[in-house]
């Protein structure tokens, strides 16, 4: 290169120049109706819509350009591969971190390989972060986080809600079921989360996490409020894993199928978990090979009605080990393999010794409707409850 062209700007670096020149009177999109100008199209950085090549380069320049100014970026229709995971930085004056496309069926980020997905950390509690339609692919078995955010300001999120929208996690091997990621959304120190259409489908081999809440929280900075709606979890091993300080969690009208469906895993031996409390569970249905609530570790407020429970042989509907303050009532329990299972377990009492009410519950073909025998005092009053029992071994323990 002559120093004539070292000192001037390329044909490349001109086309940059313009194409950035037209988006900074672009018409916004909508993907932050609250931030200025336009969403950021990625093929104005040279992304490729075809996949034949990386795209990381131009996507991350579309990233920070966001970023730094403001506003979305935008995935227009096509396949964009990737070969390392996109990693993002909102610094303390930013606003928010926005990725939108045309359509999950049409817009795409894709990972052929392992390690991949976008990982993201917010410098403030005010930068909420929005997701809508498009696709996260992976090429791998187990392809890591699809979406992991951390909250790193050391304080909770105030109210600024983040948004996931039409937004489908899975294998790109076109449901074949051989590549999926180990974990869909995982979130930590991170509030104010609002899903509606999202969907992540695992894999044969199992061991996919759907909403991975478990990461330890504090009392500075606990999770509050996720709501997801509408949300198609098909072949996971883990709908949603929650953990310490995890409170305001809602799922509704929504289909569930794999292992386990909402898990609450105890805490490390010798201590307690804090500060779990109100979950909604309302609306949906189930078909887990396990359970759809096993819980291990007391979370007070459980609501959980009007739900289709389906549990393959052997499988279980609600198992509540540490059982603390709470209601079920009004769903429907199938044992799909006849005279297996337990439809309702409640255990041991939790740290605040409190109870709960079962009651218009229609339970079928399990070897156990209500095993209550641990619950101190009983969550079901036989006599009251109004139960009604179809083809079970054994109606209620106590």
């Amino acid at each position: 290169m002559t120093s004539s062209e070292e000192d001037h700007p390329t044909r490349r670096d001109f086309g940059k120049v313009a194409a950035l020149a037209a988006l900074a009177t672009a018409m916004p999109r909508g993907g932050c109706r609250a931030m200025s100008g336009g969403d950021f199209d990625i093929t104005l950085f040279g992304a490729d819509p075809t996949g034949i090549s990386f795209s990381d380069a131009a996507i991350a320049d579309a990233v920070t350009m966001a970023i730094k100014n403001s506003r979305g970026i935008f995935i227009p229709p096509g396949r964009f591969k990737l070969a390392n995971q996109l990693a993002y930085t909102l610094p303390a004056g930013a606003l928010a971190f926005c990725l939108e496309g045309a359509h999950s069926k049409l817009s795409s980020l894709y990972w052929p390989e392992a390690g991949g997905g976008i990982s993201g950390a917010h410098q403030a509690n005010t930068q909420p972060f929005s997701l809508k339609n498009l696709a996260l692919l992976t090429g791998a078995a187990g392809g890591g986080t699809a979406f992991s955010v951390t909250n790193a300001s050391g304080a909770s999120n105030v109210l600024d809600v983040s948004d996931i929208s039409n937004v489908a996690i899975k294998g790109a091997d076109g449901g074949n079921l051989a590549d999926y990621w180990s974990i869909g959304l995982a979130a930590t120190d991170f509030s104010y989360i609002n899903s509606r259409g999202l969907s992540v489908v695992g894999g044969s081999a199992g061991g996919t996490i759907a909403i991975d809440l478990s990461a330890p929280g504090s009392e500075v900075s606990a999770q509050y409020i996720f709501n997801f709606e509408q949300a198609n979890f098909e072949v996971v091993d883990t709908a949603f894993l929650l953990g310490d300080w995890v409170q305001g969690v809602n799922l509704a009208h929504s289909n569930i199928g794999g292992r386990l469906g909402i898990s609450l895993p105890a805490g490390a031996p010798g201590t307690v978990q804090r500060d779990q409390i109100q979950l909604t569970i309302a609306d949906n249905q189930f078909n887990m090979t396990d359970a759809a609530i096993l819980a291990n570790a007391a979370f007070p407020d459980i609501l959980f009605h009007d739900n289709l429970i389906l549990s393959p042989s052997g499988g279980n509907g609600v198992i509540l080990n540490v059982a603390e303050r709470g209601s079920l009532h009004d769903n429907h329990y199938i044992a799909l393999g006849a005279g297996t299972g337990t439809a309702i377990l409640i255990g041991a009492p939790g740290y605040g010794g409190l109870s709960g009410i079962v009651h218009d519950e229609l339970i079928e073909a399990y070897a156990v409707g209500v095993d209550q025998t641990l619950a101190v005092p009983p969550w079901m009053d036989p006599a009251t409850a109004n139960m009604r029992y179809i083809g079970c071994t054994a109606n209620t323990k106590r």
